[in-house]
């Protein structure tokens, strides 16, 4: 017997929204993790965050010891950090991740002189949590109130939590192998010195 099943023509039409949220996804899933680099891993997923979310401004920046911010990928002109500190301290008072829909009908936001001077309207901002720890933060704005909702924030926030682990991991990785060089580069020298003192004592040796 030939079953009509009535959900698959609600499969097909699927709104195709849900279709880019998955690829997004995907990308970030499959493609990223091969990277340890983390300066050329955050250029891709600023390319893959780019395609959907088309944003004006953005960053994902790492925190330092000593407290800074040190941008890894920022999708501005003049490579300025391209960051509210007024959303950053946002985001960090609760760890959580932050939409702002309109800076300007937003009494907490409108009168920021980052905010003004960014012409920032919409944004979206996310902390990189790893471990329980905060090591960064993920950020993209519009200069057009109402370019992300909710739902554009659950995403956000996924992406966020994707890629924090990758991201610490290539940083951890390129530590690793910057104290390997040293280390070999050490090593090198040190042998060096030991040649040059043999060399030295065999001299004295047929001299004597």
């Amino acid at each position: 017997q030939t079953v009509v099943l009535h959900v698959l023509d609600r499969a097909r039409a699927a709104p195709e929204l849900d279709r880019r949220r998955l690829e997004l996804i995907y990308d970030i899933t499959t493609e990223l993790p091969a990277s340890h680099d983390v300066s050329r891993l955050s250029e891709k997923i600023f390319v893959s965050c780019k395609e959907y979310f088309q944003q004006d401004h953005g960053s994902i920046a790492l925190f330092q010891e000593d407290g800074s911010l040190q941008p890894l990928c920022c999708d501005y002109q003049d490579k300025a950090l391209p960051l509210s500190r007024s959303i950053i301290k946002r985001v960090l008072q609760n760890g959580q991740s932050l939409l702002l829909e309109d800076a300007l009908s937003s009494d907490s936001f409108k009168k920021e002189e980052s905010i003004i001077n960014l012409r920032i309207r919409s944004a979206m901002c996310a902390p990189l949590i790893y471990h329980n720890q905060i090591n960064g933060l993920i950020y993209i704005d519009r200069n057009i109130p109402g370019a992300y909702s909710q739902r554009d924030l659950e995403l956000f926030q996924s992406i966020a939590a994707i890629i924090a682990p990758l991201i610490e991991n290539a940083r951890l990785w390129s530590e690793l192998q910057k104290k390997y060089a040293d280390t070999m580069d050490k090593l090198r020298s040190t042998e060096a010195r030991l040649i040059d003192t043999e060399r030295v004592a065999a001299y004295v040796r047929l001299a004597q």
